[in-house]
C-alpha cells in the first residue's frame, strides 16, 4: 500500500499522509513487539508512527478499502481447504437436468488374504479389501470399485497463477561471429586422430578418416565432419491396472 493515504486517530490528536514504508520492530525485556508507518504530511514532512498508539486509522481511498477487504475474504476461503463454491450459470431459457461429478483424494485400499482349510482338506484363498471412509460422511448404498496398478495420475495447482520464464536473448552485436572455413582446405587436412574408444565408424569416408587416408576429393565437409553416434531410446512398461467392481452396493460409515 504504499503511496496510498492512510488517517490516522492518535487520541485527540489526527494525523494523515501518504504511506512511505512500515516495519515491524523486535520486542525486548521493556517493551512489547511494535509496528511503526512512516508517513509523508500533507506539510511535506516525513513522521513515524506507532501504531500501537493509534485508536483507529483507515484509508481514505475507497477502492483501496474495498480490494483490502476482499483480500482479507480471499485469505479465510483459502484456509478452508475442504469447502469450495462452483457456480453454474445457464445461459439459455429452457430448463435441464445437471449432472455433477467429483474427484476428492481418500486413502489407498489395503489387501488381505486369508487362507481356509476345511475338514475335508480342501484349500479355500479369500481376497479381503479394507477401505477407509474419511470423507466425513457415510457411504449408503454407494457403488464401489477397487483398482489396484500404478495409475498415471497428477496433481495440478489451478489456484495459484503460473508465469511462464522467457529466455534471455542477446543484442545482435554481442553476438560472436564464427570463423571462416574455407572448404578448400578439407584436401590439405592431415589425418585426424582415431575415434574415441565407445565410437561406432560408419560410412566410407570415415573409416577412410581413421585408417589415415586422404578422403575422396568430391566428398563433401559435411559429409567429413558428420557424427558417427546414432541415438538409441528404450521403453518400457509400467504395469497393467485391475478393477474389482463390486456387484453390490457398499454402505461404509465415516
Amino acid at each position: 500500500m504504499k503511496g496510498a493515504r492512510l488517517e490516522l486517530n492518535l487520541g485527540t490528536q489526527q494525523a494523515a499522509g501518504a504511506i512511505v514504508s512500515a516495519r515491524l520492530l523486535p520486542g525486548t525485556q521493556q517493551l512489547p513487539e511494535r509496528e511503526q508507518v512512516t508517513l509523508l504530511t500533507d506539510a511535506g514532512e516525513i513522521r513515524t508512527y506507532d501504531l500501537g498508539a493509534a485508536s483507529a486509522f483507515h484509508l481514505a481511498d475507497p477502492g483501496l478499502a474495498r480490494q483490502l477487504k476482499d483480500y482479507l475474504a480471499t485469505a479465510i476461503g483459502a484456509r478452508t481447504r475442504d469447502k469450495r463454491s462452483v457456480y453454474i450459470d445457464s445461459l439459455d431459457a429452457p430448463s435441464r437436468r445437471l449432472t455433477a461429478s467429483y474427484m476428492i483424494p481418500t486413502p489407498v485400499w489395503k489387501s488381505s488374504y486369508r487362507l481356509i482349510f476345511s475338514a475335508a482338506g480342501d484349500a479355500v484363498l479369500e481376497g479381503w479389501a479394507i477401505v477407509d471412509n474419511t470423507t466425513g460422511e457415510d457411504w449408503t448404498k454407494v457403488q464401489l470399485a477397487l483398482v489396484s496398478g500404478r495409475p498415471v495420475s497428477f496433481v495440478s495447482k489451478l489456484y495459484e497463477p503460473k508465469y511462464r520464464s522467457r529466455p534471455e536473448a542477446d543484442l545482435p552485436e554481442d553476438q560472436a561471429v564464427q570463423p571462416v572455413v574455407h572448404a578448400a582446405a578439407m584436401d590439405s587436412v592431415a589425418a585426424p586422430p582415431p575415434p574415441a574408444p565407445g565410437f561406432a565408424k560408419s560410412g566410407r569416408t570415415v573409416m577412410a578418416l581413421a585408417a589415415g587416408e586422404r578422403p575422396e576429393r568430391g566428398a563433401s565437409a559435411q559429409a567429413v565432419m558428420m557424427s558417427s553416434v546414432t541415438p538409441a531410446a528404450a521403453g518400457r512398461e509400467l504395469g497393467d491396472l485391475f478393477e474389482y467392481r463390486l456387484t453390490a452396493p457398499v454402505t461404509i460409515r465415516k
